[in-house]
């Protein structure tokens, strides 16, 4: 059975909180958290269409009443449990100093904006990547091939913020950037990451390696950070030229 549009909306904000708190305490006794974290999994492995109710209950060992009774739908179940992917990712920028409000990031220097940008890109290769990878990349991806009626809300409620977040950042080392530019910015950002994602089962391959070594991620994040910071930096020359010519 699935929840329509509007009572899922409807839901949106008890799902905020719900997810924040999923986030941050799973007790091996709390059947939510073992709802979410078998959901999570399937959903990874077999995206929305692909996963049912009844799979979730066998592997969260839990009836599927109990699954409708903290849910309410298989939508439901989904919403939360990306949810959840994205509020322990939140976290663990969080706990990084990875995610400044907007009144300490006015103060920050520019030198410290740019450590900022690679400790956000670190810590999300690192949750990305793993070892192991959270399910949050896998789920992406499979909404990316095969969306399902839940992306307008993922996108509105989760991916936006996101967005708007490192836009702030990226617009502080490139001020002359117009939105459009500074949005190329952060997808760029955004997508060297995914890559490494998406072709992570093939890079050994691509490497010339027998296995990932050790370093692999802190190393990825460094040349990423390099390699984003020197591309904003050159679109700002390029943007202030511009503006000059136009004066």
């Amino acid at each position: 059975m699935f929840m329509n549009a509007a009572t899922a909306r409807s839901a949106a904000s008890r799902r905020r909180s719900r997810a924040a708190l999923a986030a941050a305490r799973t007790p091996a006794g709390d059947t939510r958290a073992r709802v979410l974290a078998a959901a999570s999994e399937l959903f990874a492995e077999r995206g929305f269409a692909g996963a049912t109710i009844r799979e979730i209950a066998e592997r969260a060992r839990v009836n599927v009443a109990t699954g409708h009774y903290h849910f309410g739908s298989k939508l439901e179940i989904y919403l939360e449990a990306v949810s959840a992917q994205f509020a322990e990712l939140d976290a663990r920028l969080a706990g990084e100093g990875a995610q400044p409000s907007p009144e300490d990031l006015a103060r920050l220097s520019r030198g410290e904006i740019e450590a900022l940008i690679g400790r956000q890109i670190r810590t999300m290769l690192e949750f990305l990547l793993g070892p192991p990878p959270a399910p949050h990349g896998a789920i992406m991806q499979r909404e990316m091939c095969d969306p399902s009626d839940a992306l307008p809300m993922m996108v509105r409620e989760l991916v936006m913020p996101q967005k708007r977040k490192l836009r702030a950042i990226v617009s502080r080392l490139a001020p002359s950037l117009g939105p459009r530019e500074l949005d190329r910015c952060c997808f760029s950002i955004v997508g060297q990451m995914f890559f490494y994602r998406q072709m992570l089962p093939i890079l050994p391959l691509l490497f010339d390696l027998p296995s990932l070594p050790a370093s692999f991620v802190a190393d990825t994040a460094s040349h990423v950070a390099a390699f984003s910071l020197d591309a904003i930096a050159t679109a700002e020359r390029r943007a202030a030229a511009r503006r000059r010519g136009r004066a």
